[in-house]
């Protein structure tokens, strides 16, 4: 009874797979030197591409960060943007060029 309990406590800890679904799906892998590698290969756009498609969304907002990331298995740009003192996280398709994702983070 006590592991099962451990376990259930411990999957609340875990997070929720991301309320989207890239155009390019990849295994995550332990080694990021390697992951970044793969990563780049996959993408078919480029970082300035998915700030663009970040900043149409959002025009007059200032690009802080823009990373290409592995997502629970969906290749993606993770473009952080400020505008109005507030931080905007906007997710990207690295296949399509497409927002698939955006939330605001009050300072």
């Amino acid at each position: 009874m006590r592991i099962f309990l451990f376990l259930a406590l411990l999957g609340w800890a875990w997070a929720d797979p991301p309320p989207y679904r890239s155009s390019i799906q990849s295994r995550p892998i332990d080694d990021d030197f390697e992951e970044e590698q793969r990563l780049s290969r996959l993408a078919k756009i480029t970082l300035m591409q998915a700030g663009q498609a970040a900043l149409k969304r959002h025009p007059g907002a200032t690009i802080s960060e823009v990373e290409l990331e592995n997502h629970e298995g969906n290749v993606v740009f993770e473009v952080e943007l400020w505008s109005d003192g507030q931080k905007l996280v906007v997710i990207v398709d690295a296949g399509t060029g497409e927002v698939l994702y955006e939330k605001s983070e009050s300072r």
